[in-house]
């Protein structure tokens, strides 16, 4: 991931999706179109928006491969692979951190905080967007 750059992460929260039911999906229907997986989505959610948001996601976070269908990337594939749950969880966490500018958005809290100010989403954004960062 470029240094500027943090996923996409728009309805990929645990509340939104089951991370075991979405892999276990694209395992199963791997080689199928994203639409499939959009149209299994929406089903869970009835929501095609949020669905297309959630597949953005599994691309951005390197689930999926860009490209179009239900490709696993090699680091999908591990995440797949695990069978604990928690596991999965924090091989996913680690990723983010070590590959995806998880520790500088980490330290951009860290150094936002030491300011005083309040954080909201628009004043951290803006922190974020005088760094160097487009969002």
């Amino acid at each position: 991931m470029e240094d500027n750059k943090f996923p996409f992460g728009t309805q990929f929260t645990p509340a939104q999706i089951n991370l075991d039911e979405v892999l276990d999906f694209i395992k199963n229907n791997e080689s199928e179109t994203t639409n499939n997986l959009i149209t299994f989505l929406s089903k869970k959610n009835n929501n095609k928006a949020m669905a297309e948001n959630c597949k953005n996601a599994l691309v951005s976070y390197g689930i999926l491969k860009t490209g179009g269908g239900c490709y696993f990337t090699e680091f999908g594939k591990r995440l797949c692979s695990l069978i604990n749950y928690n596991e999965k969880l924090d091989f996913f966490a680690k990723h983010i951190l070590q590959n995806l500018n998880g520790m500088i958005l980490i330290d951009s809290l860290r150094d936002f905080n030491k300011t005083g100010k309040k954080i909201t989403n628009e004043s951290f954004i803006k922190y974020l967007n005088e760094r160097g960062f487009s969002l």
